[in-house]
């Protein structure tokens, strides 16, 4: 957790473990884990950085029951969940088609130029909605945007369309922390928007 990331949060100091990627039949889902929760708290156990977190959950066995104390839009939000044995990752290595992509749509001031996702990529990648990157350059190729990534969330907020990326930039305070798909990555990027 960077201090931007967390400014784009609303956290008064970077802490915590930032969750990316939260398997929809897994355990966190049924807890009520989302993607862009940070993690405050494993039970009584407070979490600086991402890397205290596996080793605290690595130390309990399957079938405990823990409890989360995350920070969700503004607010610490209480949950419980439990531990179950990790499955294999199956991902698919699907990418995103350049083919027919519609014309993008311009973030001058950002350096962004996005286009939202045919339905033949959606379904090839395997999610609902997202926003291709097809340039980057300026504030959003310094703060490590790529074309070819795909923007799938901002400060917390789904992104499937450029009206809703749109709408979460004009609340974002200045500060805004993407949730990116890249390739089989999940990863966030801080990018100012002021």
């Amino acid at each position: 957790m960077t201090q931007e990331l967390a400014q784009s949060f609303g956290l008064p100091r970077p802490s915590g473990a930032l969750v990316v990627r939260v398997d929809p039949k897994g355990p966190a889902a049924k807890a009520g884990l989302m993607p862009g929760d940070i993690i405050l708290k494993l039970n009584t156990q407070v979490i600086d950085s991402s890397k205290d977190l596996p080793m605290l959950v690595g130390a309990l066995g399957p079938g405990t029951k823990i409890k989360l104390v995350v920070w969700r839009k503004g607010f610490e939000k209480s949950l419980e969940a439990t531990l179950v044995e990790q499955a294999p990752d199956t991902e698919g290595n699907a990418k995103p088609s350049n083919d027919n992509t519609p014309q993008g749509y311009q973030f001058g001031k950002l350096g962004l130029t996005l286009s939202e996702l045919t339905a033949e990529q959606r379904a090839d990648l395997g999610i609902r909605g997202g926003l291709l990157i097809q340039k980057a350059q300026g504030p959003a190729a310094r703060s490590g945007l790529q074309p070819g990534d795909i923007i799938m969330g901002l400060n917390q907020n789904d992104v499937t369309s450029i009206s809703a990326f749109e709408k979460a930039l004009a609340n974002s305070g200045g500060h805004a922390a993407l949730l990116v798909k890249r390739g089989d990555a999940m990863l966030f990027i801080a990018l100012r928007t002021d």
